[in-house]
């Protein structure tokens, strides 16, 4: 359901399951979702948030804590974090 540009994506090893997300894109021709989750077990795919940053970034690093529920994205010398 997340069409990717410049995203990526990520293993939640705790929950057993690939996230796939894109911070920002033209909704009008991409899609309304942001981040979705692949559960690796039934191979079917949840919409978690439709939210998206107020421009594209391109980020550098990325780190989920687990055990919060919280995002980090490292974009050029800034910190954004969400939380699903």
């Amino acid at each position: 359901p997340v069409s990717i540009t410049i995203g990526t994506n990520f293993l939640d090893g705790k929950n057993g399951r690939i996230i796939a997300y894109e911070v920002n894109y033209d909704k009008s021709w991409k899609g309304p979702v942001t981040v979705a989750a692949l559960d690796t077990l039934t191979l079917t795919w949840t919409t978690l948030s439709t939210d998206q940053m107020e421009m594209q970034m391109h980020h550098h690093a990325e780190w989920l804590d687990a055990d919060s529920g919280q995002f980090y994205i490292y974009v050029r010398f800034r910190k954004r974090q969400v939380q699903w």
